[in-house]
């Protein structure tokens, strides 16, 4: 480690070669409609299956970019796996992320479906994380316990309802909002206990992963860590740090730990680059500014502007400011801000931010961007 600075149908199965087959630890999510037998009695067969290719289509596309894959359809239920044929580290996070796409999607889908068919559809998820046999490249069906766990998790999910199992839930802590949903009995008379999703959260200092054991060594890096923060009191000037190296020997844990000891002495603002998704370019922006904003869900837009603003209170140009971070987030209308206009934008507030004391703004993963 170094640091620098400054400055619709069922998938035809295909038969699997054993030989070429491995053990992988993948995320599953089940999808289905709740009480669906009720639209084939309230809609034409043709109506019907239009209603369904949109359903499938959009939902499909969800799935798809967060990286998973339509293992298959299943009647009217979607059956998904994130980890193959390419396993992520973040594959159970990529499984809930999309699932809350989808819950939010179909809500939106319900106004075209009312106004079109005079249906409104409801869903249930069901996802679970371990292990199954899958082929090297993907083309096989994957088998395992964990499939028809997840198959459970649904099953017994209230409509609207995301249910999450317990390893799942290990590996997205910290990054999702959930609720223990208690004992759920399925039909066999079986109980299963999982939790319930309400929202994946913005990343904060909070979220960032604790750890129980104390960092060992490292004791250059957070000398010159701590030296440049003394630096940027002492002289009022900014600062540029870059901490890279090899995969997993601790940027991560380094930078969360100063991060952490930095409480009541600095701001800390912490974006994410994403390995993946579209109209992203931004997004550690969207996450810093609903850090500072405190802003979160789908409409949220009025809220992040205002906030901005009031951030920016006695800021000259502060109007035009909030105009060209709007456009950044995808608040804007019909114009738009050029690359220059948007660092502007964003170098103005840091520095209004930084006015009443130290501000830390930290980019992860910047190797993404």
């Amino acid at each position: 480690m170094e640091l620098r600075g400054p400055g619709s149908g069922l998938i035809t199965p295909v038969v699997s070669d054993p030989s070429r087959d491995s053990r992988k630890t993948v995320t599953i999510i089940f999808i289905d409609i709740v009480d669906s037998s009720r639209l084939s009695h309230d809609l034409d067969p043709e109506a019907l299956r239009n209603l369904l290719a949109r359903y499938f289509s959009e939902l499909s596309a969800v799935i798809r970019r967060h990286g998973g894959v339509v293992e298959k359809y299943i009647g009217d239920a979607i059956m998904a796996v994130f980890g193959v044929p390419i396993l992520h580290e973040d594959d159970a996070l990529r499984a809930v992320r999309a699932a809350v796409e989808m819950r939010d999607k179909l809500a939106l889908l319900n106004q075209e479906f009312e106004a079109g068919w005079g249906v409104r559809l409801a869903s249930r998820i069901g996802i679970n994380t371990g292990e199954v046999i899958a082929g090297v490249q993907g083309g096989s069906p994957i088998v395992g316990e964990a499939i028809n766990a997840a198959k459970r998790f649904e099953e017994a999910a209230a409509a609207g309802e995301i249910l999450i199992g317990a390893t799942t839930h290990k590996l997205v802590r910290g990054a999702v909002a959930v609720e223990p949903s208690g004992p759920r009995v399925l039909k066999h008379g079986k109980a299963i206990h999982a939790f319930a999703v309400a929202n994946v959260i913005t990343r904060s200092l909070d979220s960032v992963r604790r750890f129980h054991s104390p960092l060992v060594g490292r004791i250059d890096q957070c000398a010159a860590l701590e030296s440049a923060l003394n630096n940027v009191i002492r002289d009022r000037t900014c600062r540029l740090l870059i901490v890279h190296g090899g995969a997993g020997i601790g940027k991560t844990r380094l930078v969360g730990d100063f991060a952490i000891g930095l409480n009541g002495k600095a701001t800390v603002l912490r974006g994410r680059c994403l390995p993946y998704g579209e109209g992203i370019t931004y997004w550690p922006l969207a996450e810093i500014v609903r850090q500072l904003t405190r802003a979160d869900g789908l409409d949220a837009g009025e809220q992040l502007t205002s906030s901005i603003a009031a951030q920016l209170a006695g800021v000259e140009k502060a109007e035009l400011i909030v105009e060209h971070l709007g456009y950044a987030l995808g608040l804007g209308g019909a114009g738009g801000a050029t690359s220059e206009e948007t660092f502007w934008a964003v170098r103005r507030l840091f520095e209004a931010l930084a006015r009443t004391g130290p501000l830390v703004v930290v980019l992860d993963d910047i190797h993404w961007a």
